[in-house]
């Protein structure tokens, strides 16, 4: 749904922190947010295969 709009107020913004929860920050701590997020992630994901090449070499050895 689209809904047109005007923004009151352009120097804050809100930010979906999970479960429903929601945070009002302003736009540099929300960047400084999700960047973060980014990195949290993307040494998730790098641990993640890391495992996995280990398990798959595990198996090729048997």
């Amino acid at each position: 749904m689209y809904v047109p709009g005007k923004l009151k107020d352009t120097s804050k913004v809100l930010v979906d922190v999970g479960t429903g929860f929601y945070i009002e920050k302003n736009v540099p701590g929300a960047q400084d947010y999700f960047q973060r997020r980014i990195d949290f992630i993307t040494r998730n994901i790098e641990e993640v295969q890391k495992n996995l090449q280990e398990k798959h070499m595990i198996r090729e050895s048997e």
